[in-house]
């Protein structure tokens, strides 16, 4: 299915828009910019009809000469406000097989049991460990096992800031929204997944958080495809079909790491504010969903078919991205 995202990520000073066609996961970059921002300080609206006309001049630059709908939104935020909340899940597994259904109640399991504060609302779920019959593992999806859990990161943000830019974007018809803190993002297009399992450190240099005078030597280190021989020094988009990327800004860093987010959020295990279980949406899970519901009705145990070769794959891409991850 062909999609078209536009990831914007908002900040004090600058705004950076990107625009992409997704289908099957091939990326395929219609444009970007990088314009100035006005009424957003530190992450917060302090003049929501001057963020309004930022963030509206950066989209309508971008789609200029695009005649095309935008299907998903993904938003980056810089809020000094949010807070990352450690919670876990545990379930115990009738089925003894591990499938994505089981993944999502045991992240639901974790998302409930995370103390979260009335004035905020959840944006992302991070995994951070599976652990299968007390042994650690990276993908638990297919194993074989009587318990599943699960230590996670939920990531909140203020509700009041969230509503403000709702409403920004649904002035602009544009409704279909995800939020995610620009670090997150961030990481993924500045890192490779070496340096995350060594571990790495990804200091995000602002411009309210950091003294106009301040000179770092690579603050601004511009990211030119054709003076780089390491791939590592380049923001990386997954699946994209050239090796390099030709963005020459760093500011567009979170916007590409918001571009990988989209492509894998069908795939990623996410649940909304309201602690409803958001599902992944491919045509395999809701396969099995039926299943179990048949089985019940006939009570019959449902049996773990050989995976054909596009299972196999499907499979050995969520582990890639759960190496990532990590």
């Amino acid at each position: 299915m062909k999609e078209t995202i536009l990831a914007i990520d908002i900040c004090s000073s600058k705004i950076a828009t990107i625009i992409a066609n997704i289908q099957d996961k091939n990326v395929d970059i219609l444009g970007f910019s990088i314009s100035n921002s006005f009424g957003i300080e530190k992450g917060f609206i302090i003049d929501i009809e001057e963020a309004y006309l930022s963030i509206k001049n950066s989209i309508t630059e971008v789609k200029k000469n695009l005649p095309i709908d935008i299907n998903r939104t993904i938003i980056t935020l810089c809020s000094k406000d949010s807070l990352n909340i450690k919670t876990s899940g545990k379930i115990n597994l009738p089925e003894k097989v591990i499938t994505k259904i089981e993944i999502n109640q045991v992240l639901q399991t974790a998302q409930y049991n995370a103390s979260i504060p009335d004035d905020y609302e959840m944006i992302q779920v991070i995994t951070k460990n599976f652990i299968v019959d007390n042994l650690s593992v990276l993908n638990p999806l297919n194993l074989n096992a009587h318990c599943l859990e699960v230590q996670a990161n939920v990531i909140v943000v203020k509700k009041h800031l969230l509503e403000n830019f709702r409403n920004i974007f649904v002035k602009l018809n544009l409704n279909n929204l995800n939020f995610i803190l620009n670090s997150y993002p961030k990481n993924q297009a500045l890192t490779d997944v070496y340096q995350m399992k060594n571990g790495i450190a990804v200091l995000n240099i602002l411009a309210n958080n950091i003294a106009e005078n301040i000179k770092l030597k690579y603050a601004y280190l511009l990211k030119d495809y054709k003076s780089l021989d390491n791939s590592s020094n380049v923001l990386k988009l997954q699946h994209l079909q050239s090796r390099f990327i030709n963005f020459e800004e760093y500011i567009l860093s979170s916007s590409v790491g918001a571009l990988n987010y989209a492509i894998n959020l069908d795939e990623s295990f996410e649940l909304d504010s309201n602690k409803k279980l958001l599902s992944s949406i491919n045509s395999e899970t809701k396969q099995i969903e039926t299943i179990k519901v048949q089985n019940k009705n006939t009570n019959e145990d449902m049996k773990l078919s050989g995976l054909n070769k596009e299972e196999k794959l499907k499979i050995n891409r969520f582990y890639k991205k759960v190496l990532e991850w990590f």
